[in-house]
């Protein structure tokens, strides 16, 4: 995958900033504001929420994610792992989940471009589900995270009807 275009200075701050705060494990992740003014920005929460949805911005991010990971001991597979972790601990809220499954998604989907990308090739909703999962419901004796699984192909129909 080719480098993202650069930019703003601010926006490259904020970017930077809250992969900071997304690798930094050792504490909670501050609000996206909190971001928002640490680039020099007005710190105002509707702004720091659209400048984060803005496709650009995600991919600096997901730069910086990667840069740090790099210069770090953690692998995709272990953050996929402790994803997983999250999504499968009875103590985690809802909400949560939702979220940790929106990211694994986006994650394997990351993987999916890179594949096409390389190799021309995609997987089907259902292989998707099974890397993410676990679960592979042709052989449901070898374990695997169901209601993942389930949740994972419930999703990918939802954004091919919104999409």
């Amino acid at each position: 995958m080719g480098e993202v275009a650069k930019l703003p200075l601010r926006q490259e701050r904020f970017a930077r900033e809250v992969a900071r705060d997304l690798a930094d494990r050792s504490r909670p992740a501050r609000p996206l504001y909190e971001a928002h003014k640490a680039a020099g920005l007005c710190g105002d929460r509707s702004s720091a929420a659209k400048l984060y949805k803005r496709p650009e911005v995600q991919a600096r991010i997901g730069e910086h994610m990667t840069e740090l990971m790099d210069a770090s001991d953690i692998t995709p597979d272990k953050l996929k792992q402790s994803a997983l972790d999250l999504f499968n601990d009875k103590d985690t809220p809802p909400g949560a989940k939702v979220r940790v499954l929106e990211l694994l998604m986006k994650s394997e989907a990351m993987l999916v471009q890179v594949n096409r990308e390389d190799a021309a090739a995609g997987l089907s909703d259902h292989e998707l589900a099974k890397n993410l999962s676990g679960y592979d419901p042709e052989q449901p004796e070898r374990g695997g995270n169901k209601v993942l699984y389930d949740e994972t192909l419930r999703e990918m129909g939802a954004r091919r009807e919104a999409g």
